[in-house]
């Protein structure tokens, strides 16, 4: 089945991740780096980059699947994982 043309149903506004910072996060550790700062603040700030580069994985899929079912999947994905970097840099802020 070939990819469709039409525009996806869920538009991601202000994405704040290049695809090639996507590509280089691919190398960065799964754990929480030790330091001094509160495990809390390292927690997310090792999440945020984390869910921006399923994001951009996600829009890819959304561009390049003719599965439907890939397509549901990825918009999933870039609603719930926006959704989260957005409470976590709420978060942040306090």
């Amino acid at each position: 089945m070939a990819p469709s043309s039409s525009k996806p149903a869920l538009e991601v506004a202000d994405l704040s991740v290049s695809y090639g910072k996507a590509v280089a996060l691919r190398g960065f550790s799964m754990t929480v780096a030790p330091g001094d700062t509160p495990f809390d603040q390292r927690f997310l700030e090792a999440m945020i980059p984390h869910h921006e580069a399923a994001v951009v994985m996600a829009q890819q899929a959304l561009e390049r699947s003719g599965r439907d079912e890939i397509r549901r999947l990825a918009q999933a994905i870039i609603a719930t994982q926006q959704a989260e970097i957005d409470q976590m840099r709420e978060w942040l802020r306090r």
